[in-house]
Protein backbone atom coordinates (compact mmCIF):
# COMPACT_ATOMS: atom_id res chain seq x y z
CA UNK A 1 0.00 0.00 0.00
CA UNK A 2 1.43 3.31 -0.98
CA UNK A 3 2.14 5.94 1.96
CA UNK A 4 0.01 8.54 2.56
CA UNK A 5 0.30 12.02 3.72
CA UNK A 6 -2.43 12.88 6.98
CA UNK A 7 -3.16 16.83 7.97
CA UNK A 8 0.15 17.73 10.70
CA UNK A 9 -1.55 18.80 13.65
CA UNK A 10 0.51 21.50 15.32
CA UNK A 11 3.58 19.80 14.50
CA UNK A 12 6.62 21.35 12.89
CA UNK A 13 7.85 19.55 9.64
CA UNK A 14 11.30 18.81 8.73
CA UNK A 15 11.48 20.21 5.47
CA UNK A 16 14.65 20.84 4.11
CA UNK A 17 17.03 23.94 3.48
CA UNK A 18 15.49 26.91 1.20
CA UNK A 19 16.28 27.10 -2.21
CA UNK A 20 16.00 29.58 -5.45
CA UNK A 21 12.63 29.97 -6.90
CA UNK A 22 12.70 30.68 -10.49
CA UNK A 23 9.17 33.07 -9.79
CA UNK A 24 10.57 35.32 -6.71
CA UNK A 25 11.61 33.96 -3.19
CA UNK A 26 12.48 30.84 -2.35
CA UNK A 27 11.18 27.43 -2.44
CA UNK A 28 10.72 24.98 0.51
CA UNK A 29 11.45 20.54 -0.05
CA UNK A 30 7.52 19.52 0.43
CA UNK A 31 7.37 18.36 4.63
CA UNK A 32 7.48 14.60 4.98
CA UNK A 33 4.34 12.29 5.36
CA UNK A 34 3.32 13.68 9.32
CA UNK A 35 0.55 11.02 9.43
CA UNK A 36 -0.32 7.53 10.01
CA UNK A 37 -1.10 4.78 7.32
CA UNK A 38 -4.85 4.80 6.52
CA UNK A 39 -7.65 1.97 5.09
CA UNK A 40 -7.02 2.15 1.99
CA UNK A 41 -8.34 2.88 -1.58
CA UNK A 42 -11.47 0.83 -1.79
CA UNK A 43 -14.27 3.32 -3.07
CA UNK A 44 -17.15 3.31 -0.27
CA UNK A 45 -20.85 2.87 -2.24
CA UNK A 46 -22.74 6.52 -2.42
CA UNK A 47 -19.70 8.22 -1.87
CA UNK A 48 -20.57 11.71 -2.68
CA UNK A 49 -17.34 12.40 -5.27
CA UNK A 50 -17.06 9.47 -6.75
CA UNK A 51 -15.88 9.51 -10.24
CA UNK A 52 -14.58 13.08 -9.62
CA UNK A 53 -11.92 14.33 -12.42
CA UNK A 54 -8.73 14.18 -11.03
CA UNK A 55 -7.73 17.97 -11.98
CA UNK A 56 -11.24 19.87 -11.25
CA UNK A 57 -12.03 23.59 -11.56
CA UNK A 58 -15.40 25.00 -10.73
CA UNK A 59 -16.66 28.46 -11.56
CA UNK A 60 -19.80 30.30 -10.15
CA UNK A 61 -21.60 32.85 -12.66
CA UNK A 62 -22.90 35.64 -10.17
CA UNK A 63 -25.78 37.68 -10.55
CA UNK A 64 -29.26 37.48 -9.02
CA UNK A 65 -29.33 33.95 -8.65
CA UNK A 66 -27.92 32.25 -5.70
CA UNK A 67 -24.98 29.66 -7.27
CA UNK A 68 -24.62 26.84 -5.40
CA UNK A 69 -21.57 25.26 -6.85
CA UNK A 70 -19.06 26.16 -5.38
CA UNK A 71 -20.42 25.13 -1.77
CA UNK A 72 -21.54 22.02 -3.26
CA UNK A 73 -18.18 20.89 -3.59
CA UNK A 74 -17.00 22.44 -0.44
CA UNK A 75 -19.63 20.07 1.46
CA UNK A 76 -19.34 17.08 -0.65
CA UNK A 77 -15.49 16.95 0.07
CA UNK A 78 -16.07 17.50 3.71
CA UNK A 79 -19.12 14.57 3.78
CA UNK A 80 -16.91 12.45 2.12
CA UNK A 81 -13.85 12.40 4.29
CA UNK A 82 -13.58 8.80 5.97
CA UNK A 83 -13.33 8.37 9.79
CA UNK A 84 -10.51 8.75 11.45
CA UNK A 85 -9.00 10.79 9.00
CA UNK A 86 -8.27 14.96 9.28
CA UNK A 87 -9.91 17.92 7.76
CA UNK A 88 -8.36 21.46 7.92
CA UNK A 89 -9.74 24.53 6.95
CA UNK A 90 -8.99 27.60 6.95
CA UNK A 91 -11.65 31.06 5.95
CA UNK A 92 -11.62 34.45 6.56
CA UNK A 93 -15.59 34.43 6.93
CA UNK A 94 -17.44 31.72 7.09
CA UNK A 95 -21.57 31.95 7.82
CA UNK A 96 -23.05 29.28 5.81
CA UNK A 97 -25.24 26.89 8.14
CA UNK A 98 -24.85 23.89 5.33
CA UNK A 99 -21.06 24.39 5.46
CA UNK A 100 -21.34 24.52 9.40
CA UNK A 101 -22.99 21.13 9.37
CA UNK A 102 -21.30 19.75 7.39
CA UNK A 103 -18.26 20.41 9.27
CA UNK A 104 -19.80 19.01 12.73
CA UNK A 105 -21.12 15.98 11.38
CA UNK A 106 -17.97 15.17 9.80
CA UNK A 107 -16.61 15.48 13.66
CA UNK A 108 -20.02 13.67 14.68
CA UNK A 109 -18.44 10.83 12.57
CA UNK A 110 -14.98 10.90 14.18
CA UNK A 111 -13.29 12.89 11.74
CA UNK A 112 -10.72 15.63 12.95
CA UNK A 113 -12.11 18.49 12.32
CA UNK A 114 -9.93 21.78 12.94
CA UNK A 115 -10.75 25.39 11.48
CA UNK A 116 -8.75 28.61 11.32
CA UNK A 117 -10.96 32.24 11.04
CA UNK A 118 -10.61 35.62 11.38
CA UNK A 119 -11.91 37.27 13.84
CA UNK A 120 -14.36 39.42 11.92
CA UNK A 121 -17.10 36.76 11.64
CA UNK A 122 -18.47 38.76 15.03
CA UNK A 123 -21.44 41.08 14.29
CA UNK A 124 -22.02 44.11 16.73
CA UNK A 125 -26.13 43.45 18.29
CA UNK A 126 -27.20 45.43 21.15
CA UNK A 127 -23.51 47.12 21.71
CA UNK A 128 -22.21 43.76 22.41
CA UNK A 129 -19.64 41.73 19.78
CA UNK A 130 -21.89 38.65 18.92
CA UNK A 131 -20.68 35.56 16.37
CA UNK A 132 -22.35 34.81 13.53
CA UNK A 133 -25.06 32.01 13.68
CA UNK A 134 -22.77 29.33 11.84
CA UNK A 135 -19.46 30.01 13.66
CA UNK A 136 -21.27 30.40 16.90
CA UNK A 137 -22.73 26.80 15.95
CA UNK A 138 -19.39 25.34 15.14
CA UNK A 139 -17.42 26.74 18.23
CA UNK A 140 -20.52 24.95 20.23
CA UNK A 141 -19.93 21.63 18.91
CA UNK A 142 -16.09 21.76 18.33
CA UNK A 143 -14.47 23.53 20.89
CA UNK A 144 -12.48 26.31 20.87
CA UNK A 145 -9.32 24.46 20.76
CA UNK A 146 -10.85 23.17 17.71
CA UNK A 147 -11.87 26.38 16.31
CA UNK A 148 -9.35 28.95 16.23
CA UNK A 149 -10.00 32.27 15.83
CA UNK A 150 -6.89 34.46 14.70
CA UNK A 151 -6.59 37.83 16.24
CA UNK A 152 -8.58 36.95 19.63
CA UNK A 153 -11.68 35.06 20.14
CA UNK A 154 -13.75 37.70 22.22
CA UNK A 155 -12.60 41.06 20.98
CA UNK A 156 -14.52 43.17 18.48
CA UNK A 157 -13.28 42.66 14.76
CA UNK A 158 -10.51 45.13 14.58
CA UNK A 159 -7.00 43.35 15.65
CA UNK A 160 -4.54 41.54 13.20
CA UNK A 161 -4.81 37.94 11.17
CA UNK A 162 -2.80 34.77 12.60
CA UNK A 163 0.74 35.28 11.10
CA UNK A 164 0.20 38.71 9.49
CA UNK A 165 -0.21 41.91 11.42
CA UNK A 166 -4.14 42.74 9.57
CA UNK A 167 -6.33 39.86 8.60
CA UNK A 168 -6.66 35.72 7.44
CA UNK A 169 -7.80 36.06 4.47
CA UNK A 170 -7.42 32.52 3.18
CA UNK A 171 -9.83 30.02 2.14
CA UNK A 172 -9.06 26.68 1.34
CA UNK A 173 -10.13 22.87 2.96
CA UNK A 174 -7.63 20.04 2.85
CA UNK A 175 -9.02 16.58 3.55
CA UNK A 176 -6.37 13.72 3.91
CA UNK A 177 -8.66 10.77 2.60
CA UNK A 178 -11.98 10.77 1.13
CA UNK A 179 -14.50 7.41 0.50
CA UNK A 180 -13.42 7.70 -3.26
CA UNK A 181 -9.57 6.77 -2.47
CA UNK A 182 -8.43 10.30 -3.03
CA UNK A 183 -5.69 11.18 -0.37
CA UNK A 184 -3.87 14.29 -0.08
CA UNK A 185 -6.99 16.33 -1.26
CA UNK A 186 -6.40 20.41 -1.51
CA UNK A 187 -9.77 22.57 -1.93
CA UNK A 188 -8.66 25.98 -3.25
CA UNK A 189 -11.14 28.74 -3.68
CA UNK A 190 -11.18 32.24 -3.96
CA UNK A 191 -14.75 32.06 -2.32
CA UNK A 192 -16.08 32.56 1.55
CA UNK A 193 -18.99 30.27 2.61
CA UNK A 194 -21.08 32.91 3.23
CA UNK A 195 -24.53 34.23 2.07
CA UNK A 196 -22.37 37.02 0.17
CA UNK A 197 -20.43 35.20 -1.95
CA UNK A 198 -23.11 32.78 -3.75
CA UNK A 199 -23.76 36.03 -5.81
CA UNK A 200 -19.95 36.85 -7.15
CA UNK A 201 -18.12 35.47 -9.53
CA UNK A 202 -15.53 33.01 -8.15
CA UNK A 203 -13.59 29.86 -8.65
CA UNK A 204 -12.58 26.78 -7.10
CA UNK A 205 -9.72 24.45 -7.79
CA UNK A 206 -9.21 20.59 -5.97
CA UNK A 207 -5.86 18.78 -6.26
CA UNK A 208 -6.04 15.25 -4.95
CA UNK A 209 -2.86 13.15 -4.38
CA UNK A 210 -0.40 15.87 -4.22
CA UNK A 211 1.46 14.54 -1.15
CA UNK A 212 3.75 17.32 -1.03
CA UNK A 213 1.24 20.14 -1.68
CA UNK A 214 -0.85 18.29 0.91
CA UNK A 215 1.92 19.04 3.52
CA UNK A 216 3.37 22.80 2.13
CA UNK A 217 -0.61 23.63 2.93
CA UNK A 218 -0.74 21.35 6.34
CA UNK A 219 2.00 22.81 7.45
CA UNK A 220 0.75 26.23 6.28
CA UNK A 221 -1.85 25.70 8.57
CA UNK A 222 -0.48 24.89 11.79
CA UNK A 223 1.31 27.69 11.86
CA UNK A 224 -1.91 29.63 11.38
CA UNK A 225 -2.72 28.20 14.28
CA UNK A 226 -0.07 28.99 16.65
CA UNK A 227 -1.12 32.19 15.93
CA UNK A 228 3.20 33.58 15.70
CA UNK A 229 3.18 36.98 14.11
CA UNK A 230 5.88 36.97 11.23
CA UNK A 231 5.38 39.61 8.82
CA UNK A 232 8.30 38.27 6.68
CA UNK A 233 7.04 35.23 6.67
CA UNK A 234 6.97 34.49 3.03
CA UNK A 235 7.67 31.36 1.52
CA UNK A 236 7.29 28.85 -1.34
CA UNK A 237 6.81 25.05 -1.97
CA UNK A 238 6.74 23.05 -4.26
CA UNK A 239 4.19 20.20 -5.78
CA UNK A 240 3.99 17.65 -8.51
CA UNK A 241 2.95 20.37 -10.84
CA UNK A 242 2.43 22.71 -8.45
CA UNK A 243 3.64 25.58 -6.52
CA UNK A 244 2.45 27.64 -3.07
CA UNK A 245 3.51 30.85 -2.01
CA UNK A 246 2.64 31.98 1.23
CA UNK A 247 2.44 35.36 2.52
CA UNK A 248 2.51 38.17 4.25
CA UNK A 249 5.89 39.04 1.95
CA UNK A 250 7.83 42.04 3.66
CA UNK A 251 9.42 44.45 1.30
CA UNK A 252 12.83 45.78 1.38
CA UNK A 253 13.59 48.53 4.15
CA UNK A 254 10.77 50.32 4.65
CA UNK A 255 9.05 51.29 1.71
CA UNK A 256 6.17 48.99 1.12
CA UNK A 257 5.63 50.04 -2.57
CA UNK A 258 8.39 47.81 -3.59
CA UNK A 259 7.81 45.83 -7.40
CA UNK A 260 10.85 43.40 -6.61
CA UNK A 261 9.16 41.99 -3.69
CA UNK A 262 5.88 41.92 -4.94
CA UNK A 263 5.30 37.89 -6.41
CA UNK A 264 3.05 39.11 -9.57
CA UNK A 265 5.22 41.67 -10.54
CA UNK A 266 8.22 39.40 -10.96
CA UNK A 267 6.63 36.50 -12.67
CA UNK A 268 5.61 38.88 -14.98
CA UNK A 269 8.61 40.94 -15.21
CA UNK A 270 11.40 38.02 -14.96
CA UNK A 271 9.95 34.96 -16.40
CA UNK A 272 7.03 35.57 -19.31
CA UNK A 273 8.37 35.87 -22.99
CA UNK A 274 6.23 37.82 -25.23
CA UNK A 275 7.98 36.64 -28.76
CA UNK A 276 5.46 33.92 -29.69
CA UNK A 277 2.64 35.87 -29.03
CA UNK A 278 1.93 34.54 -25.46
CA UNK A 279 -1.47 34.71 -24.14
CA UNK A 280 -1.77 36.60 -20.31
CA UNK A 281 -5.25 36.33 -18.61
CA UNK A 282 -6.40 38.16 -15.39
CA UNK A 283 -9.57 38.00 -13.70
CA UNK A 284 -9.47 40.44 -10.74
CA UNK A 285 -11.20 41.81 -7.69
CA UNK A 286 -9.91 44.60 -5.58
CA UNK A 287 -6.96 46.16 -7.26
CA UNK A 288 -5.85 49.17 -5.78
CA UNK A 289 -3.37 52.03 -5.60
CA UNK A 290 -0.47 50.64 -4.13
CA UNK A 291 -0.01 48.28 -6.93
CA UNK A 292 -0.58 50.12 -9.77
CA UNK A 293 2.87 49.45 -10.78
CA UNK A 294 1.04 45.93 -12.24
CA UNK A 295 -1.11 47.95 -14.80
CA UNK A 296 2.48 49.29 -16.14
CA UNK A 297 4.03 45.77 -16.66
CA UNK A 298 0.72 44.51 -17.88
CA UNK A 299 1.07 47.19 -21.27
CA UNK A 300 4.98 46.59 -21.12
CA UNK A 301 4.07 42.71 -22.18
CA UNK A 302 1.44 44.03 -24.21
CA UNK A 303 4.12 46.26 -26.00
CA UNK A 304 6.28 43.17 -26.13
CA UNK A 305 4.20 40.98 -28.13
CA UNK A 306 1.87 39.25 -25.92
CA UNK A 307 -1.79 38.96 -25.77
CA UNK A 308 -2.80 40.47 -22.31
CA UNK A 309 -6.31 40.03 -21.79
CA UNK A 310 -7.52 42.16 -18.17
CA UNK A 311 -11.47 41.38 -16.49
CA UNK A 312 -11.47 43.62 -13.68
CA UNK A 313 -14.39 44.30 -11.09
CA UNK A 314 -15.43 48.27 -11.38
CA UNK A 315 -17.02 48.48 -8.59
CA UNK A 316 -13.69 47.10 -6.08
CA UNK A 317 -11.33 48.56 -8.62
CA UNK A 318 -9.70 51.91 -7.65
CA UNK A 319 -10.70 54.60 -9.75
CA UNK A 320 -7.39 55.27 -10.88
CA UNK A 321 -6.42 52.26 -11.37
CA UNK A 322 -9.07 51.26 -13.96
CA UNK A 323 -8.24 55.19 -15.64
CA UNK A 324 -4.92 53.41 -15.69
CA UNK A 325 -6.23 49.92 -17.11
CA UNK A 326 -8.31 52.40 -19.65
CA UNK A 327 -5.51 54.46 -21.01
CA UNK A 328 -3.45 51.22 -21.87
CA UNK A 329 -5.71 48.93 -23.09
CA UNK A 330 -8.65 48.88 -25.55
CA UNK A 331 -12.04 47.61 -25.22
CA UNK A 332 -10.49 44.15 -27.22
CA UNK A 333 -8.60 43.56 -24.37
CA UNK A 334 -10.32 44.76 -20.95
CA UNK A 335 -13.45 44.62 -19.85
CA UNK A 336 -15.63 45.60 -16.17
CA UNK A 337 -18.02 43.22 -14.92
CA UNK A 338 -19.45 44.05 -11.44
CA UNK A 339 -19.72 40.77 -9.05
CA UNK A 340 -16.13 39.66 -10.39
CA UNK A 341 -14.45 38.28 -6.72
CA UNK A 342 -12.01 36.26 -8.53
CA UNK A 343 -7.99 36.61 -8.18
CA UNK A 344 -6.31 34.28 -11.11
CA UNK A 345 -3.97 35.16 -13.87
CA UNK A 346 -3.16 32.72 -16.86
CA UNK A 347 -0.28 32.47 -18.72
CA UNK A 348 -0.34 30.21 -21.94
CA UNK A 349 2.71 30.32 -23.96
CA UNK A 350 6.85 31.08 -22.99
CA UNK A 351 7.58 31.14 -19.46
CA UNK A 352 10.85 31.15 -18.12
CA UNK A 353 12.10 29.73 -20.93
CA UNK A 354 9.46 27.05 -21.22
CA UNK A 355 8.10 27.46 -24.95
CA UNK A 356 4.85 25.93 -24.22
CA UNK A 357 3.88 26.73 -20.72
CA UNK A 358 0.17 26.35 -19.14
CA UNK A 359 0.43 28.16 -15.56
CA UNK A 360 -2.72 29.52 -13.52
CA UNK A 361 -2.02 31.41 -10.37
CA UNK A 362 -5.15 31.49 -8.23
CA UNK A 363 -5.75 31.76 -4.51
CA UNK A 364 -7.21 34.81 -2.39
CA UNK A 365 -4.57 37.17 -3.02
CA UNK A 366 -5.87 40.59 -4.39
CA UNK A 367 -4.07 42.83 -6.03
CA UNK A 368 -3.80 45.32 -2.90
CA UNK A 369 -0.95 46.18 -1.04
CA UNK A 370 -2.42 44.86 2.01
CA UNK A 371 -2.82 41.36 0.32
CA UNK A 372 0.90 41.51 -0.37
CA UNK A 373 2.31 42.97 2.75
CA UNK A 374 -0.47 42.57 5.65
CA UNK A 375 -2.74 39.69 5.42
CA UNK A 376 -2.58 35.82 5.72
CA UNK A 377 -3.27 35.13 1.93
CA UNK A 378 -1.82 32.51 -0.48
CA UNK A 379 -1.29 31.86 -4.42
CA UNK A 380 -1.30 28.58 -5.77
CA UNK A 381 0.47 27.94 -9.11
CA UNK A 382 -1.32 24.97 -11.17
CA UNK A 383 0.60 23.53 -14.05
CA UNK A 384 -0.98 22.29 -16.05
CA UNK A 385 -3.26 21.84 -19.74
CA UNK A 386 -6.30 21.14 -18.52
CA UNK A 387 -6.53 23.60 -15.78
CA UNK A 388 -5.50 26.56 -18.44
CA UNK A 389 -8.42 25.45 -20.48
CA UNK A 390 -10.82 25.84 -17.51
CA UNK A 391 -9.70 28.98 -16.13
CA UNK A 392 -9.05 30.22 -20.14
CA UNK A 393 -13.07 29.30 -20.47
CA UNK A 394 -14.32 30.93 -17.41
CA UNK A 395 -12.14 34.57 -18.48
CA UNK A 396 -13.42 34.19 -22.07
CA UNK A 397 -17.28 33.83 -20.78
CA UNK A 398 -16.59 36.63 -18.25
CA UNK A 399 -15.03 39.07 -21.12
CA UNK A 400 -18.21 38.10 -23.25
CA UNK A 401 -20.84 39.21 -20.40
CA UNK A 402 -18.98 42.58 -19.81
CA UNK A 403 -20.37 45.66 -20.80
CA UNK A 404 -18.86 47.83 -23.78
Amino acid sequence: MRSRVMALVLACSSAGPDQEAPDGGTTRPGAPDGGQPTTGDEEEPGCPIAGGPAEEAVFTAGGADADLAIEDRLVAFIEAARSGTTVRAAFAYLDQPRVADALIAAHERKVDVRLVLDERNQQLIDGTWQWNSAVASLRSALGDDHVLVCGGAETPPDGGGCIARDKQHNAFVLVSETCDGSHAIVLQTSAYPTKSQLFRRDDLVVVRDDDALFAAYAEYWNDLARQRRNNDYYRTADGASTRLFLYPRAATGQVTRDPATDTVYRLLHDNVECAGGTRVRLAMSFWTTGRDYLVDELRRLATAGCDVGIVANPDTTDGAVASALRAGFDADHLGFLPGVHHKYLVVDGAYAGDPDAHLVWTGSQDFTSAALRDNDELLLRLDSAAFRDRFMADWSAMFAAAPR
